[in-house]
């Protein structure tokens, strides 16, 4: 590029706004981005109810709003032949919504987090035992446990207040969880729980117990349930292995 002297000795000057002239025109014919093509939203909701349904179909309201085309629904598919008919009724209802705000509902139909449908359906893949410690006598071998445990605390004995001690994690002592001298299996007290509406329907409480690698473990506790208002407020048990 040449620069043209101009009265003044302004040459600097214009070769300046020529660059920024060119810069200029180099931003403005630069191609648009093109959109994302997948905008998806992910719920989790409890479709058994109705309060959790409107509020998904909010979410699909506001996510078409900005733009958003689809919809990963997570809602038990993988449990759904047991689902009461109230649960397909929102489900309906869901669909509707998503149609009319045009998003693509992605069906999430294997749960990977708790897994407890397959479980239940026994696709659970049977764990190693290895080493495991027989004593043979005569013509018979009888296991024998080389790793005893035990939970610690686990009848609820020591405690604070509400509060049981030794344990990992007591959902909201004194608001969901109790205390309790009255109805008792063994020892002294046992722990209740209650309005569990204040914890998103969790009533949990959990130890952590050593164990050794290569071992299966069996774990049992007694639960009482009274006046209970809901046919979905059963109680389930689960034990988390980590590590």
């Amino acid at each position: 590029m040449k620069a043209v002297a101009l009265p003044g000795g302004n040459a600097l000057s214009m070769l300046l706004l020529l660059i920024t002239l060119l810069l200029i025109r180099g931003v403005s014919a630069a191609p648009k981005t093109e959109a994302i093509p997948y905008r998806w939203v992910f719920v989790s909701p409890d479709l058994r109810q109705r309060d959790e349904a409107e509020q998904v179909a909010q979410v699909a309201r506001t996510a078409s709003q900005h733009g958003f085309n689809g919809m990963v629904l997570s809602a038990r598919f993988d449990t759904i032949e047991v689902c009461p008919p109230r649960y397909f009724e929102n489900l309906q209802f869901v669909k509707q919504v998503c149609e009319e705000q045009q998003l693509e509902i992605i069906p999430l139909l294997c749960s990977i987090g708790y897994g407890s449908a397959h479980l239940r359906k026994d696709f659970a893949a049977g764990l190693p035992v290895c080493d495991a410690r027989f004593i043979v006598d005569s013509d018979e071998a009888k296991f024998a446990s080389d790793t005893p445990v035990g939970v610690v605390n686990g009848s609820f004995e020591v405690f604070a207040g509400n509060r049981v001690q030794r344990c990992k994690l007591q959902d909201k002592p004194g608001s969901v969880s109790f205390i309790d001298p009255q109805g008792v299996k063994d020892g002294r007290v046992s722990l209740r729980f209650e309005n569990f509406g204040r914890n998103q329907g969790h009533g949990r409480v959990m130890f952590e117990v050593p164990v050794r690698p290569f071992r299966c473990y069996v774990a049992s506790c007694w639960v009482k349930s009274q006046a209970l208002q809901s046919a979905d407020s059963s109680s389930r048990s689960m034990v988390r292995a980590e590590r």
